[in-house]
C-alpha cells in the first residue's frame, strides 16, 4: 500500500451505518501508516442497486438516506489535506451486480493516478 498512488474506500450500503464503517477503514489506515489516509481519492458505495426505484419503497427511501448521510459524512469529516489546500472525496454509488458505475470508477482512478504521478515528478 505504501507504494499505491491513490486509494479507493469501499462501504456497504446495505449496512446500518456505512460512515461508521467508513471511519473505522479511515482510522485502520491511520493506524497501520500515520498519513496513509490522505492517499484516498473515492469512497466506493457499493449495492448501489438498492437505490433503484425496484422493490420496497421504504428500503429504497433508506438506501437514498444512507447515500446522502454518507456523502455528507465525507464532505464534512473526510477531507483530506493537501499541499494545494484541500481535497474532498468523490463518492461514486456502485452495483457490482448490475455493473452500475464501475467504468466511473476506472476513468476516476486513472485520473488520480495520473494526477499523483505528476506531483510526483
Amino acid at each position: 500500500m505504501e507504494r499505491s498512488l491513490a486509494l479507493v474506500y469501499v462501504v456497504d450500503l446495505s449496512r446500518p451505518e456505512p460512515w461508521d464503517e467508513l471511519r473505522d477503514l479511515k482510522d485502520e489506515l491511520e493506524k497501520y501508516q500515520p498519513g496513509m489516509s490522505g492517499k484516498a481519492h473515492m469512497v466506493i458505495a457499493n449495492k448501489a442497486d438498492l437505490l433503484g426505484g425496484e422493490g420496497d419503497p421504504d428500503a429504497v427511501e433508506e438506501a437514498r438516506g444512507k447515500l446522502r448521510r454518507l456523502e455528507e459524512y465525507v464532505k464534512t469529516d473526510m477531507v483530506v489535506k493537501t499541499p494545494d489546500g484541500e481535497r474532498i472525496l468523490d463518492v461514486i454509488p456502485t452495483s457490482a451486480k448490475m455493473s452500475q458505475n464501475l467504468k466511473k470508477v476506472v476513468v476516476l482512478m486513472q485520473k488520480y493516478v495520473q494526477q499523483a504521478r505528476t506531483v510526483k515528478v
